[in-house]
């Protein structure tokens, strides 16, 4: 990514001031590549259309910050996707919208919270409910459920020496995700 002088950055908002629509692009490419679930792309462009808006039009830049929440989310990055819709609901406190994919994701990190703690008390029960409520608030903004949190219904089947669910659990993991055997790999302790 390409970072900006402060004289550049400064020339970027006047040009904004100018023209309220130098945002359309990166936003429209930011909206476009969203439709084809390229959320990681997307980021930069969204990033660059709020610069643009955020000094002359902030309600139209705190939509732009929305998108980048949800791409974030998507991307199963929960705690970035919450501080972008707490800076939304600075700006527009009673955005229907922020408010749900806020509830969402702070139960997304009550979740893991909960995971973390029963986690380390082996108490696999409460891994089971962590697990389901993390799945239940990502399938609320119809977001997919990161690996890491996936491994976590494998990781209480195996512990409950529940083998078959185990199976199915990582087979669904294993066709799923892409980018599996390379988390697999890099995890220290544990079964996923």
């Amino acid at each position: 990514m390409r970072h900006f002088t402060s004289d550049e950055h400064f020339s970027e908002s006047r040009r904004a001031e100018k023209d309220p629509k130098a945002a359309a692009f990166p936003r429209s490419r930011g909206d476009a590549q969203v439709a084809f679930k390229q959320f990681t792309a997307a980021v930069p462009d969204f990033q660059r259309a709020y610069t643009l808006l955020k000094p002359t039009l902030p309600f139209a830049a705190a939509s732009v910050q929305l998108k980048i929440a949800r791409c974030h989310l998507q991307m199963g990055l929960h705690s970035l996707a919450l501080v972008a819709v707490r800076e939304v609901l600075t700006v527009i406190p009673g955005d229907a919208d922020a408010l749900r994919i806020k509830k969402h994701l702070v139960a997304i990190e009550d979740g893991v919270e909960a995971y973390r703690n029963a986690s380390a008390r082996r108490q696999w029960k409460a891994v089971r409910t962590a697990f389901e409520s993390c799945k239940k608030a990502y399938e609320g903004e119809d977001a997919i459920v990161p690996v890491h949190i996936r491994c976590w219904e494998v990781e209480a089947a195996v512990a409950e020496g529940r083998w078959s669910e185990a199976l199915e659990a990582s087979a669904y993991v294993l066709f799923r995700e892409d980018m599996t055997w390379r988390w697999l790999t890099t995890k220290e302790t544990g079964p996923c």
